[in-house]
């Protein structure tokens, strides 16, 4: 009796995407026999028992698939940058490994036999769903554009924008998070390196040590790299640069690249270019979860407006209130009284000029679950949910100049007394 894997994960052999089809295609050469059926038992990181998945054959081919993204994708969670520290930050809840082993059953009605674990394998999701037209392109595998390796490697995140050129706009007191991937093969992330541009020529070079318990270890990993994660200059990070490492208002831009022990490049040099609006409004940025299992980061700085809405329940009593032997009435005593009271907040914000590539990027926010503004002075994020259901792409051709308009529900509600 046999078990071969004939095809794995269309994302990738050894790392693929919790939220995109988690599938494998078996084949026996026992399919003949009488009462064939496919066994998988799927188990990850945090599993105490596998979950047994049975399923008969193709009657044309004799082949078996199995998809375990309806399991797996709620395996893995997300990794928001709550109360976080500008230095490296192995991302648990972002990732899994799983083993799946393979079998067989088959024999008489009366003793049917299971024929266990006759082919396994072990690989790693994370927390990622990306447009079918991305990882099923019949080219290059989404585990081949993703894990650091060389400088065509990307941080997770899909902003249009991203060379010394024309890089994501950020301003001096933004805080900012970038995202990545390492597979726990031979490839070492040993530092993370930013270069500062003035007059498009470097100016300084920083760099910050990778830990150890980061190193070589299948994880997504999170590491601060804003202006004001890069003002900080807390215990917990680790400067090799002898200047210190600020960001005044000479610099243009500035560059984020992971390299190996020997300065050899693991990611892209991911530029920013420092442009803040003016504004006289309060500006609010926003951080949610992209496709590709990070989070991005953008600024609404125009015209924001806030509206709360009530659900208010009443109940009806006498207007009268006992007053020794007789009955007294007063204009302070209620007849309808409000017992429940509840307040939901809502924010509408709106950007400044963007361009057809951002606007194409921005569906993002819109349909992102997860959803925070954050505080650029304490780092605390305010949880809300975006609640557009329609979103129009921009075009330079038919609409010319335009921002974005959103609305956002803070996710809590607001309480007032009883009575």
């Amino acid at each position: 009796m046999a078990i071969t894997i004939n095809q794995y994960p269309l994302g990738g052999a050894s790392i693929t995407m919790a939220h995109n089809p988690v599938e494998f295609v078996v084949s026996s050469d026992n399919t003949a026999q009488q009462n064939f059926k496919y066994i998988a038992d799927l188990t990850w990181t945090s599993s105490t028992t596998a979950v047994r998945y049975i399923q008969g054959a193709n009657p044309i081919n004799g082949l078996c698939r199995f998809d375990f993204s309806s399991v797996l994708r709620n395996v893995v969670t997300f990794n928001p940058p709550v109360a976080a520290s500008n230095d490296f930050y192995n991302c648990t809840n972002s990732y899994s490994t799983l083993t799946v082993k393979f079998g067989e059953q088959y024999g008489p009605t009366s003793a049917i036999t299971n024929y266990e674990n006759l082919q396994s394998d072990a690989m790693y999701i994370w927390n990622a769903c990306i447009p079918i037209s991305r990882w099923w392109n019949g080219q290059t595998p989404i585990t081949d554009i993703y894990p650091v390796k060389d400088s065509d490697r990307k941080f997770l995140t899909d902003y249009p924008f991203r060379t010394q050129s024309k890089g994501q706009k950020i301003c001096y007191n933004d805080l900012h998070y970038l995202y990545f991937l390492q597979d726990g093969a031979t490839d070492d992330v040993f530092q993370v390196k930013f270069v500062l541009y003035k007059n498009n020529v470097a100016w300084n070079t920083i760099y910050w040590d990778c830990p150890a318990a980061i190193n070589r270890t299948k994880n997504v990993v999170r590491i601060g790299v804003g202006p004001k994660n890069l003002q900080n200059s807390g215990s917990e990070l680790n400067y090799v640069s002898s200047q210190t490492p600020c960001i005044d208002e000479d610099v243009e831009n500035y560059s984020v690249q992971l390299i190996d022990d020997k300065g050899n490049p693991m990611t892209e040099a991911l530029f920013f270019d420092i442009e803040c609006e003016c504004t006289w409004e309060t500006p609010y940025r926003l951080c949610f979860l992209n496709s590709v299992g990070g989070y991005d980061f953008f600024n609404f700085n125009w015209n924001s407006k806030k509206t709360s809405s009530y659900q208010k329940s009443f109940f009806e009593r006498k207007a009268w209130v006992w007053d020794g032997t007789a009955v007294s009435y007063g204009s302070h005593n209620r007849g309808k009284v409000q017992y429940s009271t509840i307040g939901t907040d809502k924010l509408q914000l709106t950007s400044g000029w963007i361009t057809e590539e951002e606007s194409t990027w921005l569906e993002e926010l819109i349909s992102s679950p997860d959803v925070y503004i954050i505080d650029n002075t304490t780092g605390v994020l305010t949880a809300v949910t975006v609640t557009d259901t329609q979103y129009d792409y921009k075009t330079l051709e038919y609409d010319q100049l335009f921002n974005l308009t959103i609305t956002l529900d803070f996710a809590f509600n607001r309480y007032r007394q009883s009575i």
